[in-house]
């Protein structure tokens, strides 16, 4: 099936915000790395997002560099793939997405090939980051959101 017309040159962008939160208790260590599971209990409270949040976009196109990946954090650019559990995230991001691609095939209805293009994200704090309180969990809840 082709891809509808207009949609080659089109720019696919979303922008979302997300929550942050901080530890009243908080977890030491992990009992699995693999399953990102924490070695005791932990408490924490969400803070609004009226005040304190993390606003993070993802553009997208096909006149992006296929399969490459920009981040911008807080305006400084990022190796993304030197943070493992950014990647982590991306890569299951694209696996979903290719799941969906194949249904859509499968189903003889137009596709847009998203996980073969490249994307740009760029993600900012309202807030300090490494200040304690959870920023790469609420960047990482607008990426998988969005």
């Amino acid at each position: 099936m082709t891809v509808p017309e207009g949609t080659k040159s089109a720019i696919y962008h979303v922008t979302i915000t997300a929550p942050t939160n901080i530890a009243l208790i908080k977890y030491w260590g992990k009992r699995s790395v693999a399953f990102n599971l924490p070695s005791n209990s932990n408490n924490s409270i969400t803070l609004s997002q009226d005040d304190l949040c993390t606003t993070t976009s993802i553009s997208t196109s096909s006149s992006f560099e296929s399969g490459k990946v920009e981040m911008t954090l807080n305006d400084k650019q990022v190796d993304v793939k030197a943070n493992d559990r950014w990647m982590t995230v991306i890569k299951e991001m694209l696996k979903l997405r290719k799941a969906v691609e194949k249904d859509l095939e499968t189903k003889k209805r137009p596709v847009i090939k998203l996980s073969e293009w490249g994307f740009k994200i760029v993600t900012s704090n309202n807030f300090p980051t490494a200040a304690g309180m959870a920023s790469s969990a609420s960047g990482l809840c607008g990426l998988v959101y969005a």
